[in-house]
């Protein structure tokens, strides 16, 4: 995460700019894992998880194999 804040932010960052990214970096995954902890500790939601989890499973593993094998091919090229 920190090469993509790197690559966006200016050359000189304010003091101002450097405290406030880490704490809204903070309140915003506080507030994301929160949010899905609240939701998956629900029945409904929860059973709805546990229905598609091995669909989710295999699209998660599908797209890391494809980055994978994307990878590869780009360190074979340079």
């Amino acid at each position: 995460m920190e090469v993509f804040f790197a690559a966006f932010l200016p050359r000189y960052v304010p003091i101002s700019l450097g405290i406030s990214i880490p704490i809204v970096c903070f309140v915003i995954e506080t507030g994301w894992y929160s949010t899905v902890a609240t939701l998956l500790s629900s029945a409904g939601p929860r059973a709805a998880y546990l229905g598609f989890k091995s669909q989710f499973d295999r699209l998660a593993g599908s797209v890391m194999m494809l980055l994978g094998i994307k990878l590869i091919a780009s360190a074979h090229e340079a």
